[in-house]
């Protein structure tokens, strides 16, 4: 996907027999993961069902990393984000079972809430949980984008929040 083959890991997942991709929450996220520069919408479609695969299973890193994806689905289609609220208590509620995450999940994870801020202050808790979390992650960010990510969330949450001089 890196080198942007989404539609041969797409027709790929999609040959397999419809059974095994619901039944396997990875190809499900995959495949939401392939469409979602093309089509959030239906991307999404397949995130939702990798993360109710996931939560069943108790993946709780899959969870994360679904939901967040969900939550970009939501800010690349730019028009209705009222999707957003269900997705940012998801998001609220992985974020705070606790236990140490794989920086990447937690990086990508913490970046995905940003749409948040868009939708008010419904979601002000998860977007402050998820400003703590980034203070704490930031220094051990080595890789350059990951650390764009997070100082820019930030310094967006910082001026959603009115903390003008932080940002």
């Amino acid at each position: 996907l890196a080198q942007g083959r989404y539609s041969s890991v797409e027709a790929a997942i999609q040959a397999l027999p419809v059974e095994v991709v619901t039944q396997i929450p990875w190809l499900s996220f995959w495949l939401g993961i392939a469409r979602l520069p093309m089509s959030p919408p239906r991307a999404r479609v397949s995130l939702e069902r990798a993360f109710d695969g996931f939560v069943e299973g108790g993946d709780r890193i899959g969870g994360l990393t679904a939901c967040a994806a969900i939550l970009e689905s939501v800010m690349l289609q730019w028009g209705d984000l009222h999707p957003a609220d269900r997705w940012g208590f998801a998001m609220a509620q992985q974020l705070s079972e606790g236990g140490d995450l794989p920086l990447e999940v937690e990086v990508r994870a913490l970046a995905s809430t940003s749409v948040l801020m868009l939708r008010g202050p419904l979601h002000r808790e998860t977007t402050e949980l998820a400003l703590y979390r980034v203070q704490r992650c930031m220094p051990l960010v080595e890789q350059p984008a990951q650390r764009l990510a997070l100082a820019g969330f930030a310094a967006l949450l910082h001026l959603f929040i009115g903390e003008w001089a932080m940002a």
